[in-house]
């Protein structure tokens, strides 16, 4: 110790000038300071300065000389020390330090320490992986290797001379078609090596194992816009209406050549084309209501998205009969109805026709608890909600809407089967989680008194359809 001087701070600035106090960053336990050989925690630090956490007082303005401090166990400076403030802690002291005729190495802490970051954030993945089964690293290691040689080779496509832009945009699509059903094939064979090294795991492990996909495959995989959106969910949930048309446009767009390949191989599993499907399946539904009827109809689609169904059913209806129907389409997010309206009525006038349409902009839950007023429909349908609705929310919405039919309506209620057989992808792909049911399932929930009940499906038999008849 020393008895004090004046700091080199104090003498650039003067005793009365005002300091402008520089940003101060914690420590994280990335730093440490030695004095005599004893380490000291440091608690955070600035340019100018530090705060350490020790068992021994200092005298405020005492100097302490050859403090070594040290960030991720490297010495970075040997440095002099004004002791300004000291306040009793938890254990000790904390100990307010201002370096003297110096400054601290900024630039260095920092890089080590965004160094030591990356360092401990490796060795926490290794360890976290380190459970899964070696046939799921394998298999992964493997599917990765392939699609980087995959990647590697589409790029090269862009390096080709061609005679005309005929000849490209025709070995364009060619190689888009080749090299997609290539991709198909290779996920779907390491997705059943994937699942069955997991057979009989945890759930816990299963989640350890999506992490670990997308760590491997995620640079490939998110190429496709539709997988990047549904992980990221932009707009708060998967199978937002940006994501529903993504599926139905199923054109193979992309950022990129090999994101082009990515999408169309997503695009062939049977989920999203299961989603194409059940926009038909719906929209047959509405014209076998309107056939069957004479009279004026309403028709309610719940969680309503871009509404497909009803765009194909302006196509396939003539005027008369859509003069007598009134689509309801209710949706939480107002961009979806914005979306649904501009398809749906640009639709109508490119073949001449009108559509009544009707913007119903509210919650499922405030629906839940308050219903519908006054409303009474031919047809209610929702294909994409209740997969996320627990068993109690799904019968309770199931009463409240069926509350809502007109004698002789149909209330539909769509759900992704139990049997889908690439449950394991869509979580590790798109990290799309639903609630899979049966077809007891929903006769066990959906089963209401003066009704009627049938199970359908779509052509894959991955969306099944509950229909309740009010009789």
């Amino acid at each position: 110790m020393e008895e004090k001087k004046t700091s080199h701070h104090e003498n650039l600035l003067g005793t009365n000038s005002l300091i402008v106090r520089q940003n101060r960053f914690d420590s994280e336990g990335g730093l440490h300071a030695e004095i005599d050989g004893k380490k000291h925690s440091v608690v955070n630090f600035s340019l100018f300065g530090l705060a350490i956490q020790t068992e021994d007082e200092l005298p405020v303005d005492s100097y302490v000389q050859d403090i070594e401090l040290f960030c991720s166990n490297q010495n970075v400076a040997t440095l002099t020390f004004l002791v300004k403030r000291v306040k009793r802690a938890d254990k000790g002291f904390e100990i307010g330090l201002e370096v003297v005729n110096s400054t601290l190495p900024l630039a260095t802490i920092m890089r080590l320490k965004d160094f030591s970051t990356l360092i401990n954030t490796l060795n926490e993945k290794q360890n976290h992986f380190k459970s899964l089964p070696a046939e799921y690293q394998l298999a992964l290691q493997e599917l990765s290797t392939r699609f980087e040689s995959f990647e590697k080779y589409v790029m090269g496509f862009m390096e080709v001379e061609f005679n005309n832009g005929r000849d490209y945009m025709e070995s364009k699509e060619a190689l888009v078609d080749i090299v997609s059903t290539q991709l198909k094939t290779e996920l779907d064979d390491a997705l059943i090596r994937m699942v069955g090294a997991f057979k009989g795991r945890e759930n816990d492990d299963h989640r350890v194992a999506f992490a670990y996909f997308r760590e491997k495959m995620g640079k490939f995989m998110f190429q496709s816009p539709f997988t990047k959106r549904s992980f990221e969910k932009p707009r708060g949930y998967a199978g937002d209406y940006v994501m529903m048309t993504q599926i139905y446009a199923n054109d193979a767009h992309a950022n990129n050549l090999f994101g082009s390949c990515m999408e169309k191989a997503i695009q062939q599993f049977g989920e999203p084309s299961a989603v194409r499907n059940r926009s038909g399946y719906l929209c047959r539904k509405i014209i076998s209501k309107v056939k069957e009827s004479a009279g004026k109809l309403n028709f309610l689609s719940v969680a309503s998205g871009p509404a497909e169904e009803v765009r194909l059913a302006v196509a396939e209806l003539d005027q008369k009969d859509l003069d007598r129907c009134n689509f309801y389409l209710l949706d939480q997010d107002e961009g979806a109805l914005q979306f649904a309206q501009k398809t749906i009525l640009e639709y109508a006038l490119s073949v001449n026709k009108k559509v009544n349409l009707k913007l119903l902009n509210r919650g499922i839950k405030e629906i839940l608890v308050m219903g519908l007023e006054h409303y009474r429909f031919d047809m209610i349908y929702s294909a994409g909600l209740f997969d996320y609705f627990t068993d109690v929310v799904a019968s309770k919405a199931c009463k409240v809407l069926f509350k809502h039919l007109e004698k002789t309506g149909t209330l539909v209620i769509g759900n992704f089967n139990v049997k889908t057989t690439n449950w394991f992808g869509m979580l590790a792909f798109f990290d799309w989680s639903l609630i899979l049911r049966s077809e007891q399932d929903f006769l066990r929930l959906f089963r209401m008194e003066s009704s009627q009940i049938a199970v359908e499906s779509e052509d894959n038999n991955i969306n099944l359809f509950c229909c309740i008849t009010s009789t």
